[in-house]
């Protein structure tokens, strides 16, 4: 079955963040990708994404959309973030906005929005991440982190998986081994808020471009 689609996965940095909103899709890596082959485009990168949403966000596309016809970009991120899964639909004393219909795959709450105190969340998820941080987070849990979500990922048909931030941990299913587009970037590529700007979203979908056409996934 011929691809015709690219589904992005990813954090802030497959999202596009700093981009113009009106360019965003278009100008980000997925988008150039997308663009390059022809094909339609599915951006779910988003910002403060885990390593774990974007595990979950998996299981939601294998449950609603067929797979033999989608190019997957998994763009890792950071494997120390943390995410827990939001059950609560709603919290009238608190605005914070978790589950956005437009994107069901995403029903977190991701620890990096923990780092600055905001008075629309939830007070209890600050308390939730200080618990877990103190009692379970270790160097080994995150290299296991990334270790289960490379793998999981490799048993899709068509996929292309890379850091984008920094996981220095050696593995044959990703182009970039123990490397990342983080550590590659010159800070002239960057934007003031660490995220690629229009020159290194190029700079990362020619170096995607290339591998896919190296490897022929698409013929």
């Amino acid at each position: 079955m011929p691809i015709k689609r690219v589904v992005a996965v990813g954090c802030s940095w497959t999202y596009g963040a700093e981009l113009p909103e009106q360019q965003r899709l278009q100008k980000s890596y997925p988008g150039l990708v997308a663009d390059h082959y022809g094909l339609e485009l599915e951006n779910c990168g988003y910002p403060g994404a885990s390593l774990e949403s974007m595990r979950w966000l998996l299981h939601w596309h294998l449950q609603n959309h067929n797979q033999q016809d989608t190019l997957w970009l998994v763009g890792l991120t950071e494997s120390t973030r943390k995410s827990w899964y939001n059950a609560i639909e709603s919290d009238a004393d608190y605005d914070f906005n978790f589950n956005q219909p437009e994107r069901p795959w995403n029903q977190h709450v991701h620890n990096v929005w923990l780092k600055t105190d905001n008075s629309t969340i939830n007070p209890t998820w600050y308390e939730l991440n200080k618990l877990w941080t103190a009692n379970s987070f270790d160097t080994r849990w995150a290299e296991h982190n990334h270790w289960e979500t490379v793998r999981l990922f490799s048993t899709l048909p068509n996929v292309v998986q890379f850091n984008c931030l920094i996981n220095p941990y050696k593995n044959a299913n990703v182009i970039t081994n123990d490397g990342s587009f983080r550590e590659m970037l010159e800070p002239e590529h960057l934007f003031p808020g660490k995220h690629p700007n229009q020159t290194g979203h190029e700079i990362i979908s020619k170096y995607l471009i290339s591998y896919i056409d190296r490897v022929s996934i698409l013929t």
